[in-house]
Formats: C-alpha cells, structure tokens, sequence
C-alpha cells in the first residue's frame, strides 16, 4: 500500500487545498484533524467551498461533544459510515485522530483518508506507579513479542474503557486501556514483578499504531509540515517498509512572500531551555522572573506567549496559547511572539526508542519531533503566515539552540525572510547547570579491561612488601 505525504512549509495552503478538494470532487472522505475544536471551522469552510463548487455533499462530524471525553460510541459511528452511506456519492466525514486511532478501518474501500497534521503514530509514556502495579496487573497481561519487548493484552472479562472513564479512581488508565484494545500497547517488561524492583517504581509503555490498518482505502494522505522529520515517519519508514511506500507529494506551488524583518532573541547562550533547571534550581527560577520583566517591557500589546512551566514560574500579557496549536489562525495579525518552552527527552523514552529502533533513532529525534516543531508551529501562528504582510516580527526563546533551530526553519523553508539572531543577557549564562553522566575524557576510551587491569597494578604497588621469613642455620 502507499501513504502519500504533504510536508510542504507552514501557510503554503496544504489544508486550504485539501479542503476545495474535498468540497469540489465527489467521493467519500474521512477527514482526520488534530483537535476537536478544529472541526466547526472546517464544516464552516467545506461548506463555502461547495457553494462555490455547485456541489452538495454530506458534510458531517462524528467526535465526542466539547468538553466531553472520547466514548467507544465514536468508534463505532466512524465504522458504520461505509454502509450507511454506500449509496452517497459525496461524503465527508470529519473525525479526530484519536477517533481513527480507535476504529476499525477494513471496511472502508472506495472512501479516501486524509489525515491534517502529524497523526502521532508512535507515543512513549511513562507514569510513576509506587501504588499500581497492583491496579495493572488486575487488568493487564504482558505477552513475550519480540527482542525483550511484550505486549499489553486486556485480561478477559475486564472492564471496559467506558467503566474506566467513568471511573474517578481509574481514569488515568484510559489512555493505555484504548492503547490496549486496539492491539497497540507494548513495554520492557516481562513480568509485572519488575515494578517491584525498585524504589520509585516507573512503568514506561508505548503505542505504535499500525498505518496498514488504513490499507482498505483507496487512498490515504497525510498533510504535515516536516513529516519526513517526525517519529511517525521513522515508524512507517523502518517498522513497515515492506509493506507500505511513502509517497512523496509536490504540494501547492509556493506563494512569493514580501521580505521582512524576523529578529529572534534568546536568553542563554550557555545551556539549553530544561525544566529541571528553571524548577529545581534557584538561580533558573530568579532568570525566569528577569525574563519575564524583560518581555512586559518590551512586548507589545498585542502579544503572543507561551510557556510550559510550572505555575506561576512565568506570565506575560497578550494571548496565551498551548504548544498544540498547529491549524490556528485567529492570530495572524500579531507581529510579537515569545516561547518560553522545553520538551526534551527523558531517559525513559530514550530506553524505549533502542528497544523500538535499536541506536538508529534517537535523543536527537524527540527533540525535533517535538521541541523544534512546536516551537515552530507555534511562532508560525503569527504574521508570517501572511504572504503580503512585511511588518517586521520579534520572536523571543530560551536558548540559542532554538533560535538557530527557528532560523534553520525559516532561511531553508525558503520564505525570504531576513533573519538575525540577538543575545539579551538578563543573567541566564551565569546558571551553573549539572552535567549528567560521566565526564567525557580527553584520552583514548578504556574497557573495562583495562580499568581492571589498571587498579590491580595499583593495588599490588599500594600493597606492603612482604618480606622472607628468617631460616635457622643448620648444625654442624
């Protein structure tokens, strides 16, 4: 089978297309967006767009209402849509990617898929559970896969994932219970005794969901700046090649952009952006406040922020907005923009892409899957979506590292933008931040060998010199 993929820049109109698309040429559509309250702004365009076409197709949604939670309902509505409507032309059904996580797709021939956005085909979780091993062994097995790895199967005759959501004790398993029925759950652990090994317990499981459950459509699409950088590709590229082609898509010609100013400051030239340094050191907490009082006196009204820290570490004026915020546009206007924002690797997830991918993905991909592309995503809500707009725009980050990785993105994405990057010192070069790991040595790597080796001879130099003991001379 083949997945096509659009990772055309941000604002080249990759959604904007698919949806005349949609609109314009009968067939019968799902359509996978990040977020639920994406999908009225879609129907609202979908609809204009058929006017405009002459067309009149079924326009509907199927997800959880808002601000209410995902219910096995859903799934079964999206599973339904193939017979319910195998007399319609001109369908389009909107879904989230949690809803085409969950549902059974094998009836879907003759109906295209088009997923908006980086579908998250592998996630790594890792919760401490000092007091669940009990709870996830009443429910769960781990059946022996492959290369350490086991599966998380439902025991049988456990409960449902609606009795979990339900459940005011149980709902964090959720997540993992979803993961589990559709056969996607896996862990290092081989018996849930290794739990008990030790003091801070910390159950480390990942989903990797499987991109040949959407063999039976026609077509499957996925639109999503960069997708050839993130973990979901990694997953189709080297967990399925075999059996799936990634099938690279031009996309929209490129729209000639006014050249404008971009200056991008950062605070630390020194170390990288990391919640452990702005929550557990005292001098990274008093930088965040001079941050923080640099930003509101040079910040325009008409701001946008954001900030993943712990409460109150960090406010600013303007709008705030979440680091998922891919498919926004209501701040398009806005010319000034700061993120104070880290989303690293831990060493949990690190374990958990060896044993996913051995030493072929790593640390250095979780950063740009996650950090570089939201920070991204998030400075490209603002003005620089406009083609047409040369005001000049200010973002602000943590670090250098991010401020080169913004520059790397909007210099090779082509837009003509004149760059330049700026150190504000408000003191976080002066953060003394720990190493982790051993210190890296100078000299040639030893073995263990040779360490061995090395401490034996000084041992026996340390060692006292023994001396003979005295013999009688014989008689005469």
């Amino acid at each position: 089978m083949n997945i096509h993929y659009d990772e055309s820049r941000c604002g080249s109109g990759k959604t904007l297309n698919a949806l005349q698309d949609m609109a314009a040429r009968p067939g019968r559509y799902i359509y996978a967006v990040d977020r639920r309250d994406q999908i009225a702004d879609r129907i609202a365009a979908l609809g204009g767009f058929a006017r405009a076409a002459n067309t009149t197709p079924i326009i509907m949604r199927i997800a959880s209402e808002d601000g209410g939670k995902f219910c096995e309902n859903v799934a079964r509505r999206i599973e339904a849509l193939p017979d319910y409507y195998a007399n319609q032309e001109h369908v389009i059904a909107i879904i989230t990617h949690e809803g085409m996580k969950s549902a059974d797709h094998s009836g879907f021939a003759g109906w295209e898929i088009i997923i908006d956005e980086d579908p998250g085909f592998l996630e790594l979780v890792s919760w401490n559970v000092p007091a669940g091993k009990v709870l996830l062994e009443s429910y769960y097995e781990l059946e022996p896969a492959a290369n350490g790895v086991s599966a998380i199967k439902s025991k049988r005759n456990t409960v449902t994932a609606g009795d979990i959501q339900a459940d005011d004790l149980c709902k964090g398993l959720l997540k993992l219970h979803r993961r589990v029925q559709s056969g996607s759950a896996y862990c290092t652990l081989t018996s849930w005794d290794d739990l008990s090994d030790s003091k801070t317990p910390k159950f480390a499981w990942w989903s990797m969901w499987d991109p040949r459950k959407l063999a039976s459509y026609d077509r499957a699409s996925i639109l999503a700046n960069n997708f050839s950088k993130k973990l979901s590709f990694e997953v189709i590229a080297r967990k399925f090649a075999t059996e799936v082609k990634l099938v690279q898509l031009p996309g929209p010609p490129l729209q000639p952009y006014v050249t404008r100013d971009v200056r991008i400051e950062y605070f630390s030239s020194t170390h990288a952006a990391s919640r452990t340094v702005w929550q557990n050191n005292g001098d990274g907490r008093n930088v965040l406040n001079l941050i923080e009082k640099y930003v509101d006196g040079n910040a325009k009204d008409d701001h946008l922020w954001c900030a993943n820290l712990y409460k109150d570490a960090f406010d600013s004026r303007g709008d705030k907005v979440t680091p998922k915020v891919a498919g926004t546009n209501i701040f398009r206007s806005i010319t000034d923009c700061t993120v104070i924002y880290s989303a690293k690797a831990s060493s949990c997830e690190v374990k958990m892409l060896k044993a996913i991918f051995g030493r072929a993905v790593g640390r250095q991909h979780i950063l740009t899957d996650r950090e570089t592309e939201d920070l991204i995503q998030i400075v490209m809500r603002t003005s620089l979506r406009e083609p047409d707009d040369d005001r000049p725009v200010t973002l602000r980050v943590y670090d250098h590292f991010q401020a080169q990785a913004l520059e790397n993105y909007l210099v090779g994405a082509g837009y003509g933008f004149n760059v330049t990057l700026a150190h504000v010192d408000v003191g976080a070069d002066a953060i003394k931040v720990r190493s982790v790991g051993r210190p890296k040595s100078d000299g040639p790597r030893t073995t263990s060998t040779d360490r061995m080796r090395k401490k034996r001879a000084k041992d026996k130099a340390a060692a006292p010199a023994k001396t003979k003991p005295k013999t009688r001379a014989k008689a005469a």
